[in-house]
C-alpha cells in the first residue's frame, strides 16, 4: 500500500531542475518497429490528472515526471511513443520538451500565450516514464499528452527502416549556426542545406531523422518544406507559420549521405531551428512494423470537412504506399483557413472515434499543419473536424509502416560486363572459359553477360561484316560475330566443366544495348538488322553443343540516355522477337530520364514516355530486369508498370553494387523494387537478382 501511494505522489509532483531518468539500455541499442494504437489514448492530461499522472498547471521552469508503461494501451516493453502533445491554456509564451536523461536545451512544442496548439512527439521512455517539461520562464501550462502508438526494441541494430531513439539534441539554430549548419536567417524562397547526420547522435550513414522544426522570427506568414539534395523539391509544407510568434511542427525529414535542405517558400525571412528525437536506418523496410519514407506526395488537395464531422482519406496505394498490407502511414494534416476554431482527430477507420484525443488544434482563418502517424484500416485514414465550422483539409504523405515483411534474398547471381575482351580471339576465349567455371562453382543459375553496343564502324566492323564494340577504359574493342560467338561458347564450356552436381538448367543472357551509332546515313546498320543479328546469334549459341544443359537468352539495356530513339528501339526488338519464334528477351535497362516522383504517364527524357518504356520492357516472351541502383529508380518502373496497365513480369532487379558500394546492395534493390510496386499495381518481383561485376 506504501509502494503505490508513493507511485501516486511521485508521478503528481512537479520538478524545478533537471529530473534524469536513465536512457534505457535497449533503447539505446538495438533498433525499434512501431505498433499503432486503433484509437489515440490520452495518457497525460494536468487538467483532470488522467491515468493516474500529474494533476494541476505545470508552471515555467517545472516539469513533470509521466508514467505511459501499462497505461493506454501502451505496454511495459516499450521503449519509446508516438504522441501528441498539447499545451492548454499557457499564461506565457513558451515550450515543452519531454525526455529522459539530462534536461536537453531541445523542444517538442513551442506556444504563445492564450493558444492552445499540439504537436507529434516521438518521446523515449525510461522504465517507463517521461520528463515533460515547461521551459517558460513565467506562468503556466496544462500538459495534455495522447499516444497513438509506441516502439518495442528487439529488431536488428541494421535493419532498415528501424527507429532509434536519442537524447533530443539541436542541430540547425540559423540564429547561433550550430553544429557548423548556417547561420542568418533563412532567405525568403530559399533553403539552407543542413548536415544532420553525425551531429546529435544521428549517424552519417542514416536514412531519416526524427524532427521538431520551429520557426522563429519570421517577417511574413510562410511554410517550411524538406527534401533531400538528391531528390526533386516537391514545395509540399511541413509547417505553416506566422510573423511574431515562435511555430514548431514535427517531420520526418529524409536524408542524403547526411543531409537535408529545409527551405523556405514564402516572402519573408525566418530563423530555422531543428531538434533531433531519433533516427531511422537508411534501406527499404523489410521486416514488419519497421519504417518506411516515400518523397513527399498530395493525396488530398483540398474539400471542406463539415462541423463535427468525419472523412475517411484513402491512402493505399498512393503515394508509394502498398495497395494492401500498411499498418498506418506518416501524413501531413493541413487545416486550410478554417471557419472556426477547434481540432482534428485521427483513427482507424473500423473504431469508435475517441471521446477527446487529437492531433492539431487550430485557431479560426489561421492554416496550420502536424505531421502524425495515422492507423490503417481498408486502405483508409479517418479524419474529424471537431470545429463548429467546416476546415479546408489537405493531406500529404511522407511514409508508413508495412504490416508485414518481404521475403529476404538468399542468393546473388553475377553480372558481368565484359570488359577485359581483347582483340586475341584465343586470349579472350581462355578468359571466359575461366569466367564461365568461376560462375558454375559460385553455383550461379543465372549469369547476365553484358557484351556491348552492335556496330559496323571499320576498319575490324562493317556492314558485311557487323558484331559489337566492347567499351574499355583503355578503348574500343570490335568483335564481329563469329568470334564473338567463339568466345561464348568458351564461357559454355568453362561453366559446363566446373557445374556442381543437381545445378538444373541455369540461364545465361548475353546481352547488347541501345548504344553506339545509329546515325541513317550509309554505311547503315538498321535497327530491323541489329534485332535479327543478335537474335540469330542466341538461337545459334542456344543450339551449339557447348550450351547443353543451359537455357540462352537474350537480352538488350534500352535506356532513353543511349543513342537509338524510341522508335528505333522498338525496330530492334520487334526484328529479334520475330526472327525467331523460341527465342526469350530480357529487358535489363534503367527507366532513363523518367520522374522520381509518384508520377503516372508521365514523358521522360528524351521524349520517350513511361507508356513505351512499358511497350519495351512486356510482351509474352519479354521479361523486365531493371537496374535499380537507387530508390527513385524504382519509383520509376512502378510507375511504368502503372502506366501500361500492371503486367509486366519483373524476373528481379539488377544492381551494382560490386562496382560502386554508394548504390543499392542487391537485396535492398529488390526491397526497394518489391515495395514500390506493391503500391500501384501489385504485381510479383521474381527472386532473380544480379550484381554487376567488372568481368
Amino acid at each position: 500500500m506504501r509502494r503505490a501511494l508513493l507511485l501516486v505522489v511521485v508521478a503528481s509532483s512537479t520538478f524545478a531542475g533537471a529530473a534524469v531518468l536513465a536512457p534505457s539500455a535497449s533503447a539505446a541499442g538495438a533498433g525499434s518497429t512501431y505498433v499503432a494504437l486503433p484509437v489515440p489514448q490520452r495518457v497525460v492530461d494536468t487538467r483532470t490528472g488522467a491515468a493516474g499522472n500529474h494533476k494541476g498547471a505545470v508552471p515555467g521552469g517545472h516539469g513533470i515526471s509521466a508514467l505511459f508503461a501499462g497505461r493506454g494501451g501502451v505496454p511495459t516493453a516499450a521503449t519509446t511513443v508516438v504522441a501528441t502533445i498539447t499545451a492548454v491554456s499557457p499564461t506565457a509564451n513558451g515550450g515543452i520538451v519531454g525526455y529522459v536523461g539530462s534536461r536537453p536545451t531541445a523542444t517538442n512544442l513551442q506556444f504563445s500565450a492564450g493558444h492552445s496548439v499540439s504537436d507529434t512527439a516521438i518521446l523515449q521512455l525510461s522504465s517507463g516514464r517521461v520528463n515533460l517539461f515547461n521551459q517558460a520562464a513565467r506562468g503556466t501550462v496544462q500538459i495534455v499528452v495522447d499516444v497513438s502508438g509506441y516502439y518495442v526494441a528487439g529488431a536488428s541494430s541494421a535493419d532498415p527502416g528501424t527507429y532509434h531513439p536519442v537524447q533530443p539534441s539541436r542541430v540547425v539554430d540559423t540564429r547561433t549556426g550550430v553544429a557548423g549548419n548556417r547561420k542568418g536567417p533563412v532567405p525568403a524562397g530559399g533553403g539552407t542545406s543542413a548536415t544532420i547526420g553525425g551531429h546529435g547522435g544521428v549517424p552519417v550513414s542514416a536514412g531519416a531523422v526524427a524532427v521538431t522544426i520551429t520557426v522563429v522570427n519570421a517577417k511574413q506568414a510562410g511554410m517550411i518544406i524538406g527534401y533531400r539534395p538528391d531528390e526533386p523539391k516537391q514545395n509540399l509544407g511541413l509547417l505553416h507559420f506566422v510573423p511574431g510568434a515562435s511555430t514548431s511542427g514535427f517531420a520526418v525529414l529524409r536524408l542524403s549521405g547526411g543531409r537535408v535542405i529545409v527551405g523556405n517558400t514564402w516572402a519573408g525571412t525566418a530563423d530555422v531551428i531543428v531538434d533531433v528525437q531519433g533516427y531511422y536506418d537508411i534501406g527499404f523496410a523489410q521486416s514488419a512494423n519497421a519504417f518506411q519514407t516515400v518523397i513527399q506526395s498530395r493525396v488530398r488537395a483540398g474539400g471542406a470537412v463539415g462541423a463535427n464531422a468525419s472523412v475517411a482519406i484513402p491512402v493505399a496505394g498512393k503515394g508509394g504506399i502498398p495497395l494492401s498490407g500498411a499498418a498506418a502511414a506518416l501524413v501531413t494534416l493541413h487545416v486550410v483557413t478554417p471557419a472556426k476554431a477547434g481540432g482534428l482527430q485521427v483513427y482507424r477507420p473500423d473504431q469508435p472515434r475517441p471521446s477527446s484525443p487529437t492531433v492539431l488544434q487550430f485557431a479560426a482563418g489561421q492554416t496550420m499543419s502536424n505531421v502524425v502517424l495515422a492507423p490503417i484500416s481498408g486502405g483508409n485514414i479517418e479524419v474529424h473536424n471537431s470545429s463548429a465550422g467546416a476546415a479546408t483539409l489537405v493531406v500529404d504523405i511522407d511514409g508508413y509502416v508495412p504490416a508485414a515483411a518481404i521475403p529476404a534474398v538468399t542468393s546473388t547471381s553475377t553480372a558481368r560486363y565484359l570488359n577485359d575482351l581483347t582483340s586475341s580471339v584465343a586470349l579472350d576465349q581462355l578468359a571466359m572459359n575461366g569466367h564461365g567455371c568461376d560462375d558454375a562453382t559460385a553455383g550461379n543459375t543465372f549469369v547476365l553477360l553484358d557484351v556491348g553496343a552492335q556496330s559496323v564502324t571499320g576498319p575490324t566492323l562493317s556492314t558485311a561484316n557487323p558484331g559489337v564494340v566492347v567499351a574499355k577504359a583503355s578503348g574500343r574493342v570490335p568483335l564481329p560475330y563469329p568470334d564473338l560467338k567463339s568466345i561464348m561458347v568458351s564461357y559454355f564450356a568453362g561453366y559446363s566443366r566446373c557445374a556442381p552436381a543437381g545445378i538444373g538448367t541455369p540461364k545465361i543472357a548475353i546481352g547488347t544495348n541501345n548504344d553506339g551509332d545509329w546515325n541513317t546515313t550509309d554505311p547503315h546498320y538498321s535497327p530491323a538488322a541489329r534485332g535479327a543479328d543478335w537474335a540469330d546469334l542466341i538461337r545459334d549459341l542456344g543450339a551449339d553443343p557447348s550450351s547443353t544443359g543451359l537455357t540462352v537468352v537474350g537480352a538488350n539495356d534500352i535506356e532513353a540516355g543511349f543513342a537509338s530513339t524510341q522508335a528505333q528501339a522498338a525496330q530492334w526488338e520487334a526484328a529479334y522477337l520475330a526472327a525467331d519464334p523460341d527465342v526469350q528477351l530480357i529487358f535489363n535497362g534503367s527507366a532513363d530520364g523518367c520522374p522520381k516522383t509518384w508520377t503516372t504517364n508521365a514523358t521522360c527524357a528524351h521524349s520517350w514516355t513511361e507508356k513505351q518504356y512499358y511497350a519495351l520492357a512486356t510482351g509474352p516472351r519479354t521479361t523486365a530486369l531493371p537496374q535499380i541502383y537507387f530508390g527513385y529508380m524504382a519509383t520509376q518502373w512502378a510507375e511504368i508498370d502503372a502506366s501500361g496497365g500492371g503486367n509486366l513480369r519483373f524476373a528481379g532487379v539488377l544492381t551494382e553494387y560490386a562496382l560502386d558500394s554508394g548504390t543499392l546492395t542487391p537485396a535492398q534493390g529488390h526491397a526497394a523494387l518489391l515495395r514500390a510496386v506493391s503500391s500501384v499495381t501489385g504485381v510479383a518481383v521474381g527472386g532473380t537478382v544480379a550484381d554487376i561485376h567488372d568481368a
